[in-house]
């Protein structure tokens, strides 16, 4: 059982019931917008008591997933007018989903958890300004070795 690949998989669903989702693909042209990219990412290893003082590298641990969620809106140069607001509309209803997502929970397990720990924009000075936002999760689950 892959639970990476697992939460990454589900994650991919909740977002499409938001926009349509493509998973590791690169940028997207305007004929693709409004939608989501999901991006596999990186996985961290968190220093558990499970893993301290043992030499076993099979031993459970903590594994932070942190996928990269990106909003990609249509194209509204060289006002966009609503930009924010609707970045703002559909960060709210990926958090909601994600972290409120029954199965999501059930898959990082009893002593997991998803983190919401913020999101970056383009819209400053400076930056492209193309209407997109990056939401920075953490999906924290025990990897057992054994298991896989």
């Amino acid at each position: 059982m892959d639970r990476r690949e697992q939460i990454l998989a589900r994650l991919a669903d909740v977002l499409g019931t938001i926009a349509p989702t493509f998973r590791n693909r690169g940028e997207l042209p305007d004929d693709k917008r409004p939608a989501i990219t999901l991006l596999d990412a990186d996985e961290l290893t968190k220093e558990t008591p499970m893993s301290v003082g043992t030499r076993i590298s099979i031993a459970p641990k903590f594994i932070s997933l942190q996928p990269e969620i990106y909003i990609a809106l249509d194209s509204r140069k060289p006002d966009n007018k609503n930009t924010g607001q609707d970045l703002n509309v559909l960060r709210v209803k990926i958090v909601k989903a994600v972290c409120l997502d029954g199965v999501l929970i059930t898959l990082v397990g009893s002593n997991g958890r998803i983190e919401y720990n913020g999101c970056i924009t383009d819209l400053a000075r400076n930056r492209d300004m193309a209407g997109e936002m990056g939401l920075i999760f953490a999906f924290v689950y025990i990897i057992n070795p054994s298991e896989l």
